[in-house]
């Protein structure tokens, strides 16, 4: 378990800038979190983490480009980080969402799909709880992606 005082460092991606702002905003008031990165993009994403290696990320699974679940595949597989995922949990997302979940994502919060600020901020506490969680868990990469890895596939 990490140190109380320490930060837990933080990725938020989300192709929303009006969510990422919220996210930051609320993650870092917490005190003990900080965002190190907020991205409107998986491929942006994956080289932030690559970089700064984050504790914890959060996730739309609806993104442009590299969607959320393919950037979860190759996350577990090259570079094991415990992801909550922030959705919408509309009839089409709900099964991405349990798809992301049996990809080892670590904690889900749904949002609405037509959120509001008031509607992002009441879901504060359950983010933040859900961040702090993810940011004990422990994962491990696949021995074999390390080696596709090291080929330069991620």
């Amino acid at each position: 378990m990490r140190n109380q005082k320490a930060n837990i460092k933080v990725v938020v991606i989300d192709a929303s800038a009006v969510t990422r702002y919220l996210l930051t905003e609320i993650l870092e008031q917490a005190g003990d979190i900080e965002v190190v990165a907020s991205v409107h993009d998986t491929a942006e994403a994956l080289n932030k983490i690559q970089n700064l290696r984050p504790h914890v990320i959060t996730l739309d699974v609806t993104m442009p480009g590299l969607n959320g679940l393919t950037f979860l595949e190759k996350l577990k597989e090259l570079h094991p980080t415990p992801v909550v995922i922030v959705s919408a949990m509309s009839e089409y997302q709900g099964d991405s969402v349990l798809r992301a979940m049996e990809l080892g994502a670590v904690g889900y919060v749904g949002k609405q799909t037509t959120q509001t600020w008031s509607g992002i901020l009441s879901l504060a506490d359950e983010i933040i709880e859900k961040v702090r969680t993810a940011s004990t868990v422990q994962l491990q990469a696949d021995i074999t992606a390390r080696g596709q890895a090291a080929a330069g596939n991620f």
